[in-house]
């Protein structure tokens, strides 16, 4: 588990042994925690999903994406890179260029 969803679950967990009302073992195993992890997260509400702010941005902007989302936009930047160099090569030949 990464170190920032450790410390997200303790930060949950927190309030709850505060009040003499800890999650039990089969609580967390069956995934109560992370529930009202996401319950609670700013990213879940409707108004940050879909809303705007007075200047027409929009409120999602506000949020980072995941590092699964950043690494397939690599890739695929990457990949997109590779291919127009390879059809660059291949049709200049031809005097054509690919755009």
């Amino acid at each position: 588990m990464k170190r920032s969803l450790r410390r997200l679950f303790f930060q949950v967990k927190r309030p709850a042994e505060f009040l003499n009302c800890p999650f039990t073992e089969e609580e967390e195993e069956s995934g109560s925690v992370k529930e009202i992890a996401n319950l609670c997260s700013l990213s879940s509400l409707e108004i940050n999903k879909n809303g705007t702010i007075r200047v027409g941005v929009d409120t999602n902007v506000f949020f980072r994406k995941s590092e699964l989302v950043i690494g397939r936009m690599i890739a695929l930047y990457k990949w997109r890179k590779r291919l127009k160099r390879s059809l660059d090569v291949r049709l200049r030949g031809l005097g054509l260029i690919f755009q």
